[in-house]
């Protein structure tokens, strides 16, 4: 296991991420196009942890530009705003489906 212990085993997490795209769909969280990925929306290197309400579908380019970036700050430094609006909205339309 990792240097941080809050981050969950392969299995674990392959179940986690397994959950979110069920929940979530394939619609990255920030473009809205075909997410291969999870994000920690708060990276585990900023103390996110891999709970549901922190971990969101994303696409490899937006998971690249976005890296360890927090959420808000990364969109003040693109150039387009997400598909799915504010955090806020997609947080709170997320937690009515999870």
């Amino acid at each position: 296991m990792s240097k941080n212990s809050s981050h969950l085993a392969s299995r674990k997490w392959k179940k986690q991420r397994e959950l979110v795209f069920r929940t979530m769909g394939h619609d990255c969280y920030i473009c809205g196009e075909y997410a291969t990925a999870i994000d920690h929306v708060i990276s585990r290197k900023r103390g996110g942890g891999d709970n549901l309400e922190n971990l969101a579908p994303i696409c490899k380019p937006c998971n690249s530009r976005k890296g360890s970036k927090e959420y808000s700050v990364f969109l003040g430094r693109t150039a387009t705003p997400p598909v799915l609006g504010s955090y806020r909205d997609w947080e709170t339309d997320r937690k009515s489906v999870v």
